[in-house]
């Protein structure tokens, strides 16, 4: 990557692609290949090779075809944009495996937890694992370090469980010391309070996150 495209955020990358420059719509996949293959890996049953790799390609092809739109503009919050595009490619894809096979390929995660899953888990993985190693557009870095503060030791803990390191409801338990079941409806209860507290503090960033459902 040169050094005018490494200073570049995911907006500017954005922009220079849709005013026709492909290399920069090549340094915007590559910047998220990483997150995104993660993300199909940790929720496709069978963690089959190809099958992540095709949804991988898909979701760039989806996006980058949209951002080429003559009457597209450029996403005003580029990740949550380009994460509903992914989890809709997913849904999109277990849906015709389901109707040609009857499998089941979504790795049990309840609707209502995917609906903040991809932000939950960027704000909580640590900053070598994200995009260029914490090359973030700012408001996003912005996001992160009030969300940190912001949220109980112990709410982020199970948050961090669930969503990144994809534990189990068990398995947290296990690891807090409480029950089951106790482990779920905490996990529900810190989603709903990260929801709200994401529509309140940044409603723009949560309206963009909710496109395209």
């Amino acid at each position: 990557m040169s050094n005018t495209y490494e200073a570049y955020n995911d907006t500017q990358l954005v922009q220079s692609y849709q005013a026709d420059d492909e290399k920069a719509g090549d340094i915007l996949c590559q910047r998220h290949k990483g997150p995104l293959y993660k993300f199909f890996k940790n929720r496709i049953r069978g963690n089959r090779k190809e099958d992540i790799e095709v949804l991988v390609q898909e979701t760039f092809l989806e996006a980058l075809k949209s951002l080429r739109n003559p009457k597209a503009s450029t996403p005003k919050h580029f990740q949550a944009w380009f994460w509903t595009i992914a989890k809709r490619v997913m849904r999109d894809w277990i849906n015709v495996q389901e109707k040609q096979s009857g499998r089941v390929s979504l790795v049990g995660v309840p609707d209502p937890e995917l609906e903040q899953t991809s932000i939950i888990e960027f704000l909580l993985a640590p900053v070598e694992d994200e995009p260029e190693y914490g090359v973030l557009e700012s408001e996003f870095g912005r996001i992160r370090r009030h969300f940190e503060e912001a949220f109980p030791p112990k709410a982020l803990a199970i948050l961090q469980l669930r969503f990144y390191e994809n534990k189990t409801f068990r398995e947290i338990g296990k690891a807090l010391n409480i029950e089951t079941g106790t482990a779920k409806l905490k996990c529900y209860r810190a989603v709903e309070k990260f929801r709200t507290w994401l529509e309140k503090h940044y409603p723009d960033y949560y309206r963009s996150l909710n496109e395209g459902r």
